[in-house]
């Protein structure tokens, strides 16, 4: 399919760096005129540009491996899509922080036989970037387009005319009232006015009105009537290469290939099971025969793409990619300060991210939360009860620290629970969209209304506690790496978690003559 528009920017053209300028011959146009047609925005004004969209099918697949190829043509939209599709046989839904991500495990970019980006437990790495997408985001888009729904929305106390213990109003409403007994999840649905709690305390909602997600999101198969959902990811979300930068196909003269290894078919690594469903333990399939890759190819002017490639013998590319470093642990044994080398060694490392995450969730509905595996732990709190007795109430301490090139990051170690919070706004320059409970588990906030039959104030609450530090010199890391300084001083005992630091590493890509070759800065 080919679609034909006029391409219109406000930013003037861009100009050629000095490794992919070349001396202009007499009858062409000099490097200077050319624009740089792999950066976003940097066409100029009225300039044609075509698009043609191919659906392409993997080359190889199964239900553990997946592999596309792409066609050496044109210019790579990077927010081409890939496009999924699960079955379960139960009412099941997609973990609601990560949505299809959860079907990633690892998800690698190839030319020829280098690796220009690869990505292991990609799963994990979006639980921690989907903080940064807002309600308005989640609510409008990501929950049609990927299965998340992590939007937020208040909890009014309006369901009856005396409150959230009384039956509705006899015309169908309730008592209008700005009295919001906490934050939960907005999935477009009303909260169901029943069962409706029968205490009188406020905080009580262990009986309390449930919400359901959107019909379209169940997993379901077993009904005639009902078709799986299809759901996509873009490319920029898988490698972080195309967040900025577009693969020229057209000058590139190998095997462009991408690649994904996927999660275990058990419902706990790629869903979670509704709490009504017979089934506890559904098998969560990947339908083989709908796994597409929506590509687009981006094509301006013949003249304009030769001039380009002709004053671009050498092109060079400086991006981002993200390295692993994990680590089981024990929590009764994880106490004190834990000093744990997490590599980096000889590399630029302008990152590092870092959350300790339960592992102990089996299969089955008993075992499950909203989230499943793709959370962040916090130290344990001890809370008398809700809101009562908030003078006993105690939150457990965490304290972080990196150590690289023989210097402390920060000079005294971070124990704050508001500056770990300030560090992650600061490595990411946005605000996380979690509320202070969800973060470090400190007051009472998350909603204990029941979402797909589990109680989100459970599932929400202290698990968002991710850490974040960006390295501020710009400086290659020493042959020691980089140390982990970690002191949790309360995490659930007779539970195993999995620690995963992430590196942000700079590299480079360079394409000459159509061969690509891919280097650490």
């Amino acid at each position: 399919m080919y679609s034909y528009y006029k391409m219109n920017s406000s930013q003037p053209p861009a100009t050629a760096t000095p490794s992919q300028s070349m001396t202009p011959t007499p009858s062409g146009p000099s490097a200077s005129q050319i624009p740089d047609l792999m950066k976003i925005g940097a066409i100029q004004d009225q300039t044609t540009q075509d698009v043609e969209t191919d659906v392409l099918e993997p080359v190889v697949q199964s239900e553990k491996f997946i592999r596309f190829q792409l066609q050496n043509k044109g210019i790579l939209h990077s927010h081409s899509k890939i496009q999924f599709q699960l079955g379960a046989g139960a009412t099941s839904y997609l973990p609601a922080n990560v949505g299809i991500a959860s079907l990633i495990q690892r998800a690698t970019l190839k030319v020829g036989n280098k690796t220009l980006c690869e990505v292991d437990d990609f799963n994990h790495l979006q639980a921690y970037k989907s903080m940064f997408m807002s309600s308005e985001s989640m609510r409008e888009r990501l929950m049609y387009q990927t299965g998340q729904m992590m939007s937020h929305e208040f909890c009014y106390n309006n369901e009856g005319g005396a409150g959230d213990i009384s039956a509705p109003s006899a015309n169908g409403g309730g008592a209008s009232s700005t009295e919001a007994l906490g934050v939960g999840i907005d999935t477009g649905n009303n909260y169901d006015t029943s069962p409706l709690r029968t205490t009188a305390n406020a905080w009580d909602y262990s009986v309390d009105q449930a919400l359901t997600p959107q019909k379209f999101l169940n997993l379901e198969n077993r009904f005639a009537d009902h078709k799986p959902p299809s759901f996509q990811i873009a490319l920029s979300d898988l490698f972080s290469f195309l967040k900025i930068n577009q693969l020229p196909l057209y000058m590139m003269r190998e095997a462009i290939q991408l690649e994904f290894v996927l999660t275990d078919p058990n419902s706990s690594l790629r869903a979670f099971v509704d709490e009504s469903s017979v089934d506890g333990n559904p098998t969560i399939s990947l339908d083989t025969t709908a796994t597409r890759m929506i590509a687009d190819y981006i094509y301006y002017p013949q003249e304009m793409m030769v001039a380009y490639a002709n004053a671009n013998k050498k092109l060079q590319f400086s991006y981002v990619d993200y390295r692993l470093s994990k680590q089981s642990v024990d929590n009764d044994t994880f106490t004190g300060q834990q000093i744990r080398n997490v590599g980096g060694a000889g590399r630029m490392v302008t990152k590092i991210m870092w959350s300790l995450s339960d592992t102990g969730l089996g299969v089955g509905k008993a075992q499950q939360t909203l989230l499943n595996n793709y959370n962040a732990r916090c130290p344990t709190r001890t809370y008398a009860s809700l809101p009562g007795g908030y003078l006993t109430n105690k939150n457990g301490t965490s304290t972080f620290n990196v150590k690289y090139n023989d210097n402390f990051l920060y000079p005294i170690d971070v124990k704050n629970n508001a500056r770990h919070f300030h560090n992650v706004v600061q490595a990411e320059q946005l605000v996380p969209f979690v509320n202070r409970e969800e973060y470090s588990g400190e007051g009472v906030s998350v909603t204990r209304r029941d979402l797909s039959g589990y109680n989100q104030n459970t599932s929400l609450g202290q698990k968002f506690f991710h850490g974040a530090a960006r390295l501020l010199t710009n400086e290659r890391i020493n042959s020691r790496g980089i140390e982990l300084y970690t002191d949790y001083n309360a995490l659930p005992v007779g539970q195993s978690t999995m620690q995963r630091v992430f590196l942000e590493i700079v590299r480079y890509a360079v394409i000459e003559d159509g061969i690509t070759e891919c280097y650490y800065a």
